[in-house]
C-alpha cells in the first residue's frame, strides 16, 4: 500500500540526558499536536536501549526476540509516528543502527523498544498533514503495520 503524502510543519528536537527516549517523544508530540509524521534521522546516545533481536533461524511472523543494551551511540535512525485513537497517544515507530560506545564500537541495529538518553538525541520530526496514517493489525506476521487513508 502506499500514497502521496501532504507534509506539514518541520520540526528540530533535541532530547535531554537522563530522560526515557519514548517519553519525550510523546511529550513533543503532545505539545505540538503532532499526530502523524516521519522522523527522518535521529542521532545521539543512550545509557540503555532495548532493540529487536533477529535470530537465525526465526520465521516471517515469528514473536520478536529483544537485546538489553547499555551505552551506545545512536549511528542514525529513522521512522514513522501515528496516532492511536483508543489510546489517545502517539503510536511511533523507530529503527536505529548502534555502535557500542567505549568498547570496540560493534555494530548492532533493530526496532527500537526502549531507550534511556545519554548526554542527547538529536532528531528531525517531519508532520504528515495528510491522508490520516495509522496502523493495522497483522497477526500473520506479528506486525502492525503502517496504512493510509484516502
Amino acid at each position: 500500500m502506499s500514497s502521496e503524502l501532504k507534509q506539514g510543519r518541520t520540526f528540530g528536537f533535541t532530547m535531554q540526558d537522563g530522560r526515557e527516549f519514548f517519553e519525550q517523544l510523546q511529550e513533543f508530540c503532545k505539545e505540538n499536536n503532532v499526530k502523524q509524521a516521519y522522523i527522518p534521522i535521529i542521532q545521539g546516545g543512550l545509557s540503555s536501549a532495548t532493540i529487536t533481536k533477529h535470530v537465525k533461524d526465526c520465521k516471517f511472523g515469528d514473536a520478536p526476540q529483544f537485546m538489553e543494551l547499555k551505552d551506545v551511540e545512536v549511528l542514525t535512525g529513522s521512522g514513522t509516528i501515528t496516532f492511536d485513537e483508543e489510546s489517545g497517544k502517539i503510536s511511533p515507530h523507530i529503527h536505529v543502527s548502534l555502535a557500542k560506545m567505549f568498547q570496540n564500537q560493534e555494530g548492532l541495529g533493530g526496532c527500537l523498544k526502549k531507550g534511556v538518553v545519554k548526554y542527547l538525541i538529536e532528531l528531525l520530526v517531519i508532520e504528515i498533514a495528510s491522508p490520516k496514517m495509522k496502523r493495522i493489525s497483522k497477526p500473520e506476521i506479528n506486525a502492525n503495520v503502517l496504512s493510509f487513508e484516502v
